[in-house]
């Protein structure tokens, strides 16, 4: 009875040592107040989120990523440098944040899954999960049966159309890239995605296949994640992401046309204006509005 006592004690003063210990010395923001440095996550090389060219990236999320940084910038009160850390994977997003060698990553989908270990920002787009298939599949589980499908490693569409039709063959893919390859190079001649990213890479790998269904398969918000406990950090990034899509409901000119460029008229995702500013004006009436000056 003494021995069980002892051990029962010890127990207890284990997880209370383990339970005291922080998980980091400081805080997102206060490393990146203190180090002038903003380290941002590049998931993979794929518009309209992401790309990279001789000038460094481009894309949609990190146009985001650049207004966050401004706000800590005026926050800070010192200048702060976005530092770009390219992955090819949402998990290895997560691991970058989690590990600390990251601050920031978006144009992440939501993921219940996933906001049990990061915290997610408001959404400034709205993805859609579908599949890039030859003239004649409509899409749908009864057509996709018996098909062979690629997919994103351990991405929400990945995860959705394995339970939505799981008569279909999925082969994955480590990087949003090598998903694509597969499919220019006609290995696969299904490739399942967010609706956006399929969108904007359809005319290189497979510009007569269509994207359907009409409906997805479901729909998840896009945005930003950050490590979790960082409330100061997700403010701002909030209030960044809030000014672009007040911005974009307002019709200022450069915010519709920073929008635009990636996934509005004009673009490869070519979604018409209203549809977005209608998205947009949701997303803020779940909080509130805000006054740009």
């Amino acid at each position: 009875m003494k021995t069980r006592s002892i051990a029962f004690v010890g127990s207890l003063f284990a997880l209370a040592a383990l339970t005291a210990q922080p998980v980091s010395a400081e805080t997102s923001m206060e490393s990146v107040v203190r180090s002038g440095k903003l380290n941002a996550v590049v998931i993979g090389d794929e518009l309209p989120f992401a790309s990279k060219s001789d000038a460094g990236f481009k894309g949609l999320a990190i146009n985001v990523v650049a207004a966050v940084k401004n706000e800590l910038q005026a926050f800070a009160g010192k200048p702060i440098r976005l530092n770009a850390l390219q992955v090819n994977s949402v998990q290895d997003a997560k691991d970058a944040l989690l590990s600390g060698k990251a601050d920031i990553a978006c144009g992440v989908a939501y993921s219940w899954e996933r906001a049990m270990l990061v915290d997610y920002t408001i959404p400034f787009a709205l993805g859609g999960v579908r599949v890039l298939a030859p003239t004649g599949n409509d899409g749908t589980p009864a057509s996709l049966a018996g098909k062979t499908v690629g997919v994103i490693k351990d991405t929400v569409a990945a995860q959705t159309l394995a339970t939505a039709a799981p008569q279909a063959n999925y082969v994955s893919y480590d990087s949003p890239a090598a998903a694509l390859a597969a499919m220019r190079s006609g290995s696969v001649d299904i490739l399942g995605g967010d609706s956006l990213w399929l969108k904007a890479n359809k005319a290189r790998v497979a510009a007569n296949a269509d994207i359907v269904p009409i409906v997805p398969y479901g729909r998840s918000g896009v945005g930003c994640i950050i490590p979790e406990n960082n409330s100061t950090m997700l403010n701002y990034s909030n209030i960044a992401i809030g000014k672009i899509l007040q911005g974009y409901v307002n019709d200022v000119a450069p915010v519709q046309t920073m929008v635009n460029r990636w996934i509005g008229p004009g673009s490869a995702v070519n979604l018409n204006q209203d549809l977005i500013k209608a998205y947009y004006a949701t997303v803020l009436s779940t909080a509130a509005q805000l006054s740009l000056r």
